[in-house]
């Protein structure tokens, strides 16, 4: 979530379900603000199973002579370099421990080349070889690095990208849910 509302939205549904959440608002663009997140996570839990890099942005979608260095720039911090913090800020914990997973949404359209999604399609496929990387350095460790590849999905983000998009071609934000907790009980 991007605001404290939605934070709070999203804490109270996970309390409901009968689990604790801990809600602390992080910009991913900010390094500090990373590092402080995981400290409270490890002062509040003193650990940190998964890591979940889901945060995902998506600019105006424009042709390529027509991005702006800002958007090229912003979409990068968030879909490849946020993950990348937040992978570094939590291996420690989880090389100590030998074991964790970190797992990855990165989406379908690194496969998949159409005009306007330059940028968007670099950034995830950044996210995607990265973490292919890592997989590679920490399988000693007993840690997982699991990438997902979902189709389209149901968010505001998707319809301010491109509003007219056929609705039958995206998945709700509860599929892929299922999804990533299938995923994760399959390694108990």
């Amino acid at each position: 979530a991007r605001t404290q509302s939605e934070l709070e939205f999203t804490a109270e549904s996970v309390k409901a379900f009968g689990a604790e959440a801990l809600v602390v608002p992080t910009d991913l663009r900010k390094p500090e603000q990373i590092t402080s997140a995981v400290k409270k996570v490890l002062e509040t839990y003193n650990t940190i199973d998964v890591l979940i890099n889901n945060a995902g942005f998506s600019p105006k979608l424009r042709p390529i002579v027509e991005t702006r260095l800002e958007d090229w720039d912003h979409v990068l911090e968030l879909n490849a370099r946020a993950p990348f913090l937040l992978s570094q800020a939590c291996l420690p914990m989880m090389i100590e421990k030998r074991s964790g997973h970190i797992l990855n949404v990165v989406t379908a359209a690194v496969d998949i080349a159409f005009p306007t999604i330059g940028s968007y399609r670099a950034s995830k496929a950044a996210l995607r070889a990265f973490a292919e990387c890592m997989r590679e350095e920490v399988k000693e460790f007993g840690i997982k690095v699991t990438n997902l590849l979902p189709e389209p999905l149901d968010t505001p983000m998707r319809w301010e990208a491109t509003p007219d998009f056929p609705k039958e071609q995206v998945m709700a934000p509860e599929e892929i849910a299922e999804v990533i907790l299938s995923i994760l009980k399959l390694e108990n």
